[in-house]
């Protein structure tokens, strides 16, 4: 985040030696991103209440971007569409989803090694959705083709797709952190 933050020129970001400076940084990322998947999952959630506005995979998309500077395109109605099947596939993980969206991500990516067979994976899902929710052209909203987004908006998809999730956890690495603290 704070490459994508230098690459940008946010204004007063600390520099790299000013290590105090950037833990509280750090932090304040952590804690928006946190807020931001909260809100998120609970889109997603909400989206799958009968009767729901948001059930079509362009109104959740708008309505998880909402006043962003980031412009809709295909590949978000695909990862939407993707977030609430690992919603619907795993009803009783709420407390686990996202663990849950890493592991069907991770496994997604080692049975789907060439891009090719990674798309036909993700757009089966997105399909599906499309039949279930409904069409997103049934609504007013466009996208935007990849190569039409803005600079801010291609430095950031640049950034997140060198995000790594950590590896899972043993229980036993769990109770020496918790130990240790």
């Amino acid at each position: 985040m704070k490459g994508a933050m230098r690459e940008l020129n946010v204004p007063d970001l600390p520099l790299p030696h000013e290590i105090s400076k950037l833990r509280v940084v750090e932090t304040c990322i952590r804690n928006t991103l946190n807020a931001v998947r909260c809100s998120l999952k609970g889109q997603v959630e909400k989206s799958l209440e009968p009767g729901a506005t948001t059930q079509n995979v362009a109104e959740l998309t708008m309505a998880a971007l909402g006043t962003s500077r980031i412009k809709a395109t295909l590949q978000h109605y695909m990862r939407f569409a993707f977030l609430r099947w690992v919603s619907t596939s795993y009803p009783d993980a709420s407390e686990q989803y996202w663990i849950k969206v890493d592991e069907k991500l991770l496994f997604a990516r080692s049975k789907y090694q060439s891009a090719t067979d990674l798309s036909v994976f993700f757009t089966a899902i997105y399909n599906n959705d499309v039949q279930k929710h409904g069409n997103p052209t049934s609504t007013h909203h466009t996208v935007v083709a990849p190569n039409k987004i803005s600079e801010f908006q291609s430095v950031l998809n640049r950034h997140a797709g060198l995000v790594v999730p950590p590896p899972p956890e043993e229980e036993s690495s769990k109770k020496r952190k918790r130990n240790k603290a």
